[in-house]
């Protein structure tokens, strides 16, 4: 079982009452800088976890693809795992590959 306090190291870091303060400011000034969209939220309901979803799967495909001789591969791999079943033949363009 841990000790309460095991690990701090005075002189290494401030107290721990003011590494806590200092936090509670810095969150206090994060929520007083986003409070109309925090507001929103409450709102509408809405946020744009789905297309952060989407640009991580692209992301994680773009690591994934690192030194693929053809790019035009890319988009259909994007839209496969975004959830498109079927891809058309479509004319890929350079500008498309992202």
């Amino acid at each position: 079982m841990r000790k309460h306090g095991a690990g701090f190291r005075p002189g290494r870091t401030t107290s721990w009452r003011q590494a806590s303060e200092s936090s509670f400011i810095t969150l206090r000034r994060t929520l007083g800088a986003w409070k109309e969209q925090i507001l929103n939220y409450f709102d509408d309901r809405v946020t744009n976890a789905f297309a952060e979803g989407i640009t991580n799967k692209v992301k994680v495909i773009k690591r994934s693809a690192y030194g693929f001789r053809n790019p035009m591969r890319y988009r259909p791999k994007v839209l496969l795992a975004c959830g498109h079943r079927r891809l058309r033949e479509v004319n890929h363009h350079p500008t498309c590959v992202g």
